[in-house]
């Protein structure tokens, strides 16, 4: 949650209270603040400060706005994580603590990416959004970290990065812990749809081992991305063994949608064009789920 307001704490006998609350409410206990929104006691984690620059995409107002809608709030809240902003990001402790070592922060960041992913393209693509005189202003990056300020994903979108769609904004990179990678898709479909600084309301993407990457795949039909062979060309995507995907956020990608999309385990898209009819069929259980 977006803190508005500067707070302070002031350390009392089992817990912490916003200054200027002395009068008006009973203290938090320990471990959470009062919103000066919500007038209610929040887990700490939740605030986050919005100063510094804002984003290309992922701007702190639209990011905080879905964090507090209260199927998302609800679903971070139980998951113990929060979204994090390029700008929120650089403004923590723990990116200060890199600052000349990229390589540290790199690793640092990229090891939910595990083996899916080439390390030589984790290096650049991170180095590109994260380099602090100059980032690559096409591109912009959203982070999602628990409650030790551990980073355990991050998705990077890039404008114009198919070049025959220079509007559309491609989903670049998603690499996060299990369970994640539908909030941050989802934030960053949110983002698209919500930005008024955003003209194509779509996105596109390339699926790293296409329909080997089963969870990946449906984590993308979910929300809507249908396979696109259109996409395939010089100047696009032209790699055979990765999946062309896209999307258009039509009128009914409203707020709700979006949310129910990342959060609600009833959610199904209903229409999504998959010819091999894999979707249809559901993610396949887990060994623990099916009892072997």
């Amino acid at each position: 949650m977006i803190l508005p307001n500067k707070t302070s704490k002031v350390k009392t006998t089992g817990g912490y209270r916003t200054k200027g609350a002395k009068d008006k409410h009973k203290r938090c206990t320990r471990g959470f603040r009062r919103s000066n929104s919500t007038g209610q006691c929040e887990p700490a984690q939740y605030f986050i400060k919005s100063n510094g620059p804002d984003n290309t995409l992922f701007s702190n107002d639209l990011i905080g706005d879905l964090s507090k809608s209260p199927e998302v709030k609800q679903a971070l809240r139980n998951k113990g994580v929060a979204f994090l902003t390029r700008s929120q990001f650089m403004s923590l402790k723990t990116f200060q603590s890199y600052i000349g070592n990229n390589d540290k922060l790199i690793e640092k960041i990229g090891y939910t990416c595990e083996d899916v992913v080439a390390s030589e393209y984790i290096e650049e693509t991170l180095n590109e959004v994260l380099e602090d005189d100059e980032p690559n202003p096409y591109m912009d990056i959203l982070f999602i970290k628990n409650r030790k300020q551990k980073i355990l994903g991050f998705l990077i979108a890039e404008l114009g990065a198919c070049r025959t769609r220079p509007q559309t904004y491609a989903i670049n990179l998603v690499c996060s812990e299990s369970g994640l990678g539908k909030l941050l898709v989802g934030a960053c479909l949110y983002c698209i749809r919500f930005n008024e600084n955003v003209a194509t309301k779509a996105c596109v993407l390339e699926l790293a081992h296409a329909y080997r990457n089963t969870t990946a795949f449906f984590v993308y039909s979910r929300m809507g991305f249908n396979v696109d062979n259109s996409l395939i060309s010089d100047n696009c995507f032209h790699d055979a063994q990765q999946l062309p995907m896209s999307l258009k956020l039509t009128d009914k990608y409203t707020k709700q949608y979006i949310a129910n999309a990342m959060v609600r385990a009833d959610f199904k898209q209903i229409d999504v064009h998959d010819n091999t009819g894999i979707y249809d069929l559901g993610l396949p259980l887990k060994y623990s789920e099916d009892k072997g």
